[in-house]
């Protein structure tokens, strides 16, 4: 096949695969002379405060698992090796 060929059938040019396309955008579109920043709601602060609450809980339970695992040994516990070593 040839690059001729390639460049003949545009349908796989022209499909937008669901990605995002800025051009039809019209929710985040904003007006030049607009200066306002966004709101932020109690809605939109209670949710972050969630995420974060969450997020730390989740950290905390990740550092006790990496505390079992990688912590020393028992005496007691482990395989010696095989018998006569």
């Amino acid at each position: 096949m040839k690059y001729v060929d390639i460049l003949e059938s545009d349908e796989d040019f022209n499909r937008d695969y669901g990605r995002y396309d800025a051009s039809k955008d019209e929710v985040h579109k904003q007006d030049i002379h607009s200066t306002r920043k966004p709101l932020m709601t109690l809605k939109i602060v209670n949710r972050m405060k969630k995420m974060r609450a969450t997020r730390k809980l989740e950290m905390c339970q990740q550092q006790d698992i990496m505390q079992l695992m990688y912590q020393q040994p028992s005496d007691g516990g482990g395989d010696s090796g095989p018998p006569g070593f």
